[in-house]
């Protein structure tokens, strides 16, 4: 079933932040730091201030807000956060100052005389400089670190039975989320009825809390709405500070304000994803098993904690990845840098954890001198033994991990691979064939898990669906009408979805983390039965009939045997005035358990040893996203998961120099992915239902994300085996491969990435 979301957006009716009418409104440009970590010991904004058009310029001292401390409890509260700079800033786009004026035009030509003076700090750019503590960012802490998992007592037969082990240093990229629509926001303040506030955001309800937290008013005050999203990735939760300060701002000045960064503005203030480093260390035995597996986690936080402890806490919950593995250890921290915070994206945390036990298998396999296949075959979950508690204690609920393997095996056509590869190798090809595999487990489970629903039959006989859930591109309001026609038999023309404004659904959680088939679906599920249920009984006490014996179709409800039925829109009529109406509404509750969906790619590459280019060759994937509702939507969320891991693993990278300059501000200097670099992929999938919701769905929104990479990097390291090379961290580009191979020849090298060296015991 095609989408019915994408018609608006094809023919440019549907409505985006920066569309909407707003009368009279003033507009906001920020004023950023353009150094990374310094005292501000004077800004001058008289200039700016009677520059035409200009109505207020504000900095922090203006406000009269109190810092924020890090939304999420487990982050170091000391590490709090001004709406503006207040008297340090940390990172290069830091807000300063802000000014409101009559138009956008004359907003940012104003900001440009702004001046400041500081007295420049040491930048802390490096993991190691950072965990050292030689320059403490927070006057409040005494550390760096704001998120640990401490490391356990060291066994020392931790490694016992081991007659092969390898270690090495994985280091993964910062990445720039990039949406096409950056952040954006308006917001109009009424002294009796509050605040309302356009957003382009994934979690209107959370946002409404975080707005009336900094407000000091009641959350009925504040109505949140959230149009057309244009792509989110995880890092459009709704808890910018600079979100926060369009409205204070519109409280403030009695009028609208509307707000829209541009690119290079997004670039340095949204968050970052990945930038962390791994030290990782397996052992088994020469027959393939695997006995142990040791990691440890470095994760930038950038300059404010936001969500690295979630981050960093990924690596624990997903360590040992697909494997029965017994004995698994994981230790990490997180610390701040002066650089953009680190939040959220596509996968959060999951990638990274998958690539580290992927490649760790990849590596341990090639010293074993056995096939890479085999070994994760000796070493995979058996499919009947689950649910399976891991040995950090994460419970699995469903799956079939081996047939995984074997479909893309087989729909990859990798002996075929194999030989071609041996074949070219004898005969010295400089393109150099690399195949790969990548398998994987992910969780969705943020919690509460359910999410909020209400389903009303209308006096015309259609159906009006509320939900907490909130699409920024993922087809939501196609699955959702699909779930409520699957159970009523209602037309889908018939069916309303209603998604993204917190005045008309009153409670929700939202939508991330490939959360929403399994949490949305099966509550609207639930509803959709509720309503079921409603409507026989009363069919049943109009039509004098047995309620067992009535059954839905998309004429309304009726006998098993027999035409006659009543409408939809009579029963609606009929349940009011019976004092039983046709609606049924959810709460979010923890009534669900997580779903744990999984996959494998098979990737293969050709990798220019003159060059150092890469091009992926093939790419096969096979999804277990439990049961799936809408193959099409489906498959398009694998797809542009896709698209990311293969950003990831050849393409993408944020980079800052020494001084915390950022170097990549721009799609000139951010080798953003582009649909050239991707091929067209051979999507397969099974079916294991997840035990835990009513549809046994299971997320597919980060699919891509988690497993391609691996495969792709474990593919670069076999085509380039026969030269010395044993590890490339991502983003594997031609410099980065280049350097490896002289490295692996010569010994030489400068990149900080080919530090990350095996080593083989």
């Amino acid at each position: 079933m095609r989408r019915r979301e994408d018609e608006a957006l094809i023919t440019g009716a549907g409505r985006f932040v920066a569309d909407l009418e707003i009368k009279n409104p003033l507009h906001m440009t920020l004023v950023q730091s353009q150094v990374a970590h310094a005292r501000i010991t004077a800004i001058a904004t008289d200039e700016a201030a009677v520059m035409p058009g200009v109505v207020a310029v504000f900095t922090n001292s203006d406000l009269g807000v109190p810092p924020v401390a890090p939304w999420l409890p487990t982050a170091d509260q000391r590490m709090v956060r001004s709406l503006l700079a207040d008297g340090v800033v940390r990172f290069v786009g830091e807000p300063i100052a802000v000014i409101l004026a009559e138009t956008r035009a004359q907003a940012v030509d104003a900001a440009e005389l702004v001046a400041m003076e500081y007295d420049r700090l040491p930048a802390v750019v490096d993991l190691d400089h950072a965990a050292s503590d030689e320059t403490v960012l927070f006057a409040g802490a005494t550390t760096n670190t704001c998120f640990e998992i401490p490391a356990e007592a060291q066994d020392p037969g931790f490694f016992d039975g081991c007659d092969a082990r390898v270690a090495f240093r994985m280091t993964h990229q910062r990445m720039a989320p990039c949406p096409l629509e950056p952040r954006a926001g308006a917001a109009e303040w009424s002294d009796e009825s509050g605040l309302v506030y356009w957003a382009s955001a994934a979690e209107p309800h959370g946002m409404r809390g975080r707005l009336s937290q900094i407000l000091e008013v009641d959350e009925g005050l504040v109505r949140v709405i959230c149009g057309e999203v244009g792509g989110a990735f995880g890092a459009k939760g709704g808890d910018y500070l600079e979100e926060m300060l369009v409205a204070v701002l519109a409280r403030r000045m009695g009028r609208p304000i509307v707000w829209t960064e541009t690119r290079s503005e997004s670039m340095v203030g949204m968050y970052h994803g990945r930038a962390l480093r791994q030290d990782i260390e397996l052992g088994g035995r020469r027959d393939g098993t695997i006995l142990a597996y040791r990691i440890q986690v470095t994760q930038d936080a950038g300059a404010y904690p936001t969500w690295a402890p979630m981050l960093t806490n990924r690596a624990k919950v997903l360590a040992s990845g697909v494997y029965a593995v017994p004995r698994v250890e994981c230790s990490g921290r997180a610390v701040v840098t002066t650089t953009t915070p680190v939040g959220t994206l596509r996968g959060a945390g999951r990638p990274e954890a998958n690539i580290a036990i992927e490649r760790a298998v990849d590596l341990f396999a090639a010293e074993l001198e056995m096939d890479p296949v085999e070994v994760r075959r000796m070493n995979l979950i058996p499919a009947d033994r689950f649910p399976f508690v891991t040995a950090t204690g994460a419970e699995y609920d469903s799956g079939d991990y081996p047939e995984l393997l074997r479909r893309v095996v087989q729909t990859g056509r990798y002996e075929e691979l194999r030989a071609e590869q041996a074949n070219r190798r004898l005969m010295g090809d400089p393109l150099m064939l690399g195949v790969g595999i990548g398998l994987f487990v992910e969780v969705s489970d943020t919690a509460p898990i359910g999410e909020y629903t209400r389903l009303a039959i209308t006096p015309d006989g259609g159906a009006v669906l509320h939900s907490g859930a909130a699409p920024h591109g993922q087809g939501h309001r196609t699955t959702l009408a699909q779930v409520v026609a699957g159970v009523l038999s209602l037309p889908m023309d018939k069916i309303d979805v209603r998604l993204g404004d917190t005045h008309e659904t009153p409670s929700g959680v939202g939508s991330f983390g490939s959360r929403t088939a399994q949490a949305a679906g099966s509550s609207t599920y639930r509803a959709a039965h509720d309503v079921l249920a409603t409507a026989k009984r009363v069919a049943a006490q109009e039509l004098d009939a047995d309620e067992d014996r009535l059954v839905a179709d998309e004429r309304g409800i009726g006998p098993d045997a027999g035409d006659e039925r009543l409408g939809w829109g009579f029963l609606a009529q009929a349940a009011e005035r019976r004092g039983e109406p046709l609606v049924a509404e959810l709460q979010a509750d923890a009534k669900q358990t997580s779903a744990w969906p999984s996959g494998a790619v098979l990737a293969g590459v050709e990798v220019d040893t003159e060059t150092g280019a890469v091009a992926i060759r093939s790419l096969v994937t096979c999804d277990d996203a439990g049961v799936v509702i809408n193959p099409m939507i489906v498959a398009g969320q694998v797809h542009g998961g896709l698209a990311f891991g293969v950003a990831h693993a050849l393409v993408e990278e944020f980079r800052y120099d020494d001084d915390g300059n950022p170097l990549t501000v721009n799609f000139g200097d951010y080798p953003v992915i582009t649909a050239d670099l991707v091929p067209r992929a051979s999507l397969g999938h099974i079916e294991t239902p997840a035990p835990g919701n009513d549809l046994g769905a299971k997320g597919v929104g980060e699919a891509g994300t988690v497993g391609c990479p691996a495969a792709i990097l474990n593919a670069v390291a076999d085509a380039l085996a026969p030269l010395g090379v044993r590890h490339v961290s991502p983003p594997a580009t031609p410099e980065r491969i280049l350097e490896a191979i002289d490295l692996a020849r010569n010994g030489t090298g400068t990149s900080a990435s080919l530090s990350d060296r095996v080593h083989v015991t």
